[in-house]
């Protein structure tokens, strides 16, 4: 009985996280969707894009990820126990990381401000030097943000360590909507500038949304700067191969960012920025939800070597289990999705179908999206960052490659964009996976390649009902307008989903264990 409150427990914290996430990325989705409606394709979302998406950038390739994957091991590894003193190992860690952080981001942020210009002209060099110009002051309003964002991500690290899962969940949630506000009600008024006010302030409501929750599990915060503490010394030896295994996706986007410059189609910038925020969407809905509620855990077990193998495997079959039915989808319908989130406003037919073809070439991306931030979360919780290292390095240098032959050499345009993207997410999955076949004994075993091989007949039948539909209606989608499209769409994602979920039933894959 036991096991199985704990089992019912999980899946209740597990299904409200990932409702929490909802509710958070559908407001990120609506935002997005008023940027589309009041913005397009314009020279004004091209330089929103590139001065927003550069201060984020910039955290998560040197901070981003390194925090979250050298923190939440070592804080896991205190006792909860007080001092003699009345304070918690644990405590004094996480306040000299915190300080840490602050110092380090403020530098960043001033460096930033500084030398604005120059960032533009090296990451947008595509770019005319009339939108670079326009640029600098958005990214010198924005830069400053990195400071809440470090502290937030630390903060998030304290109390997902702390089992508490539903604020980091609901976190971002506030923030959307304080942007969704200014769109609304402000934006007409100031503009971009504006936009690049309220976008920082978010990040503040994202802080201060922690602080209560921290106070109710008993966190304390120390005015530490002692960089000699014990667990702090760890996590900076950890640092650089975690932080060079984080470089992916952000980096991925940089690169995707300056090749855009270099694609003849108008708005390829904000097309490219349009769709990836529905690719991250899509998938951080489908993928945190697991790995967050799993990395702590891993954490914690880590010394237990079978029922460690046991939860990764699990977990990775979850992930592509989900995650499948929404690939399908996604192929089948793109023009559709796309519509329906943007097509209003300034954002036309045309634009709309930039986007498409962007997000049709993403896709296979899914999959290795997933698989590397649970992969690179099981490496982590083992302490072995150098291999979530080497894949985000031969994922980074398979999308430069791809990105240079495609766009530069064959002109393939737009949806070589995508698919550079995508291709550097799945060559790093798949060096993380083999390197999980060789270094977890019993990580791939005959019952995992037995779940796969039916996972894989439910996906491919669901698909195919879904294609089956599509050709029996051959909507247009840029045409029907937007119930249409959403009566397609939907049909044709429930009954294709249906299906798939009846097949694994069907091979025995919805049992309980």
């Amino acid at each position: 009985m036991k096991t199985n409150n704990k089992k019912t427990g999980a899946v209740k914290t597990i299904s409200l996280m990932v409702a929490g996430m909802c509710i958070s990325k559908v407001l990120g989705m609506f935002r997005s969707i008023l940027m589309a409606h009041f913005y397009g394709i314009s020279h004004q979302a091209t330089v929103f894009s590139e001065a927003s998406r550069i201060p984020l950038t910039f955290f998560d390739i040197l901070l981003g990820s390194a925090i979250l994957g050298c923190f939440i091991p070592i804080y896991n590894g205190f006792s909860d126990k007080k001092r003699d003193d009345g304070k918690g190992e644990n405590d004094i860690f996480a306040s000299v990381f915190l300080n840490f952080i602050v110092l380090l981001t403020a530098v960043l942020s001033v460096l930033g401000v500084i030398f604005a210009r120059e960032l533009l002209s090296l990451i947008a060099a595509g770019l005319d030097s009339t939108l670079i110009d326009m640029a600098v002051t958005p990214l010198r309003i924005m830069f400053p943000l990195v400071v809440f964002t470090g502290m937030t991500y630390t903060l998030v690290g304290v109390l997902q360590s702390k089992d508490e899962f539903l604020v980091p969940a609901f976190v971002s949630a506030l923030s959307n909507l304080l942007v969704i506000v200014y769109f609304l009600f402000f934006n007409k008024y100031f503009g971009i500038i504006g936009l690049s006010v309220c976008y920082t302030l978010s990040w503040v409501v994202q802080f201060a949304t922690l602080i209560i929750p921290l106070r109710k599990k008993n966190f304390r915060y120390y005015f530490n700067f002692n960089f000699r503490n014990k667990g702090f010394i760890q996590a900076l030896k950890m640092t650089p191969p975690i932080m060079c295994g984080a470089w992916l996706t952000p980096v991925s986007i940089l690169l995707s960012l300056y090749f855009a410059g270099f694609v003849k189609t108008d708005g390829a910038v904000a097309s490219f920025e349009y769709a990836n925020n529905l690719f991250t969407i899509i998938v951080g809905i489908l993928t945190y939800g697991v790995c967050n509620f799993v990395f702590p855990r891993l954490s914690r077990i880590s010394k237990n070597k079978d029922d460690f193998v046991k939860v990764a495997s699990d977990s990775l079959l979850y992930s592509i289990m989900i995650i499948a039915p929404v690939m399908s989808t996604v192929l089948v319908v793109p023009q559709q999705i796309v519509s329906i989130i943007y097509q209003r406003g300034q954002f036309d037919a045309v634009a709309a179908g930039n986007v498409t073809s962007v997000l049709s070439a993403l896709v296979p991306g899914m999959l290795g999206f997933s698989a590397v931030e649970l992969m690179s979360r099981v490496f982590y919780a083992q302490k072995k960052p150098y291999i979530p290292m080497c894949a985000s390095l031969c994922g980074i240098a398979v999308n430069a490659l791809s990105s240079y032959i495609m766009i530069i050499k064959l002109e393939l345009g737009l949806y070589a964009l995508g698919l550079s993207f995508a291709l550097g997410l799945c060559s790093a999955s798949a060096i993380l996976l083999i390197f999980a076949q060789t270094g977890l004994k019993g990580f791939f075993n005959g019952t995992f390649f037995i779940k796969l091989v039916k996972l894989i007949i439910s996906a491919v039948s669901g698909y195919v009902v879904m294609r089956i539909i599509y050709s029996v209606l051959k909507p247009s989608a840029f045409t029907d307008g937007f119930l249409m499209n959403v009566l397609v769409g939907g049909g044709i994602f429930i009954f294709g989903t249906a299906i798939y979920l009846l097949i694994c039933k069907i091979l025995g894959l919805m049992k309980k264990e």
